[in-house]
C-alpha cells in the first residue's frame, strides 16, 4: 500500500495468513486502525526494511481523535514490523487478551501520550497476551512524558514474553515519576529481558509493581545483560524492581 485509504482498506480487510507491505512515506492518520478479530497469522510492516522511511502519524500526544494507532484483539500470531509509530494520545499499538503470538520488532515509536505498546487482559481479566516478542526496537520520548502515566511496554497477565536488544529512552516526567520503561506484572510469568539499553529513564524494568494482590504479580522472570545510564534524569526511581516476583534472576546487568 502507499496511501493512507489503501493502508485503511488494507487493514479493515485484513484475513489469515496475509502481509501488507507499506511503501515508503508519511501515513498521517484521522482515527485508530482497528484490525478484523479471528484471523490468525498476518503481518504489518515497512516495504523496504527501514524503519525510518515509513511513518504512521498521529494528531499528537494532546489530541484525542486518534486514541491508538493499531487497535488488535483476537487475533493468533500477529507481526508489526519495520516502521516508525508517533504522535498518539494514548498507545502506539494497543493488543487485548484475545490477542496472542505477538511481535513486536524493528520499530521506532515515538512521543506516545500513555503506553507506546500497551497489552491488556482480557475483559474478565482472567488472560493475557501470552507469547509476545519486542526486539531491536527503539522508544523513546523526544524530550520527556506529558505525564506520569506511561511505559514502553506494558503486559497484564501475560506469559512467556521475551524482550531483547531494545532502546529504551526519556521515559520521565516533569515533577512526577513515570512508569517503568519495561513494566511486565498484574498476573504476568516467566519474562526474558535482556540485551537492551536503557537512557535517561526514571525507571527502567519492572517484574511486578504490586504485592497487594490475591495472587502474584509476576513470576519466573530473568533479567540479564542490560545496560542503563542516566546523564539528565531527575526524581528518578530505581532502574530494576524484582517486585513480587519469586524466582526472578537478577544476572549480568550494568548500571551506571
Amino acid at each position: 500500500v502507499s496511501t493512507v485509504a489503501q493502508l485503511q482498506s488494507a487493514i479493515a480487510n485484513l484475513t489469515s495468513n496475509t502481509t501488507i507491505a507499506i511503501a515508503n512515506g508519511t501515513y498521517t492518520l484521522g482515527g485508530t486502525l482497528y484490525l478484523p478479530q479471528n484471523i490468525a497469522n498476518v503481518t504489518i510492516r515497512g516495504a523496504s526494511g527501514n524503519r525510518e522511511a515509513v511513518i504512521i502519524k498521529g494528531p499528537g500526544m494532546s489530541n484525542a481523535s486518534a486514541p491508538f494507532g493499531f487497535w488488535v484483539d483476537n487475533v493468533n500470531g500477529v507481526t508489526f514490523q519495520d516502521m516508525t509509530i508517533r504522535d498518539f494520545n494514548q498507545h502506539g499499538i494497543i493488543a487485548n487478551g484475545g490477542a496472542n503470538s505477538i511481535t513486536y520488532r524493528n520499530l521506532h515509536i515515538i512521543d506516545i501520550g500513555d503506553q507506546f505498546l500497551k497489552n491488556n487482559p482480557n475483559i474478565g481479566v482472567t488472560d493475557g497476551v501470552d507469547n509476545g516478542v519486542l526486539e531491536n526496537s527503539l522508544l523513546e520520548y523526544t524530550t520527556t512524558a506529558p505525564d506520569s502515566y506511561t511505559n514502553g511496554l506494558d503486559v497484564h497477565m501475560g506469559k512467556n514474553w521475551v524482550v531483547r536488544n531494545n532502546t529504551f529512552k526519556n521515559f520521565k516526567a516533569s515533577g512526577a515519576l513515570a512508569g517503568p520503561a519495561v513494566l511486565i506484572w498484574n498476573g504476568s510469568t516467566d519474562t526474558i529481558v535482556t540485551g537492551n539499553t536503557f537512557i535517561d529513564n526514571q525507571r527502567d524494568i519492572s517484574l511486578g509493581l504490586n504485592n497487594t494482590k490475591t495472587f502474584t504479580d509476576h513470576a519466573r522472570g530473568t533479567i540479564a545483560n542490560n545496560f542503563i545510564i542516566r546523564n539528565n534524569v531527575s526524581g528518578a526511581d530505581v532502574s530494576i524492581a524484582v517486585y513480587d516476583s519469586p524466582q526472578t534472576k537478577v544476572y549480568y546487568n550494568t548500571i551506571l
